[in-house]
């Protein structure tokens, strides 16, 4: 994708900035991995859960 300079990006959930942070961190060090960037979101988009299946 152009403008885009990375190659592997994912979601994190977790209750806290720290929460994430840690988690990341953890993982890239697992993994072998020396350079990344955190993204938090600024905005929520979406609340309500998805439905597959209506009834009625």
């Amino acid at each position: 994708m152009p403008g885009w300079p990375y190659d592997l990006f994912a979601m994190v959930h977790a209750p806290t900035r720290g929460e994430v942070s840690d988690f990341v961190a953890d993982f890239a060090r697992r993994s072998g991995v020396e350079q990344y960037a955190v993204l938090f979101s600024t905005v929520e988009h979406k609340k309500t859960s998805m439905r597959y299946f209506e009834e009625g």
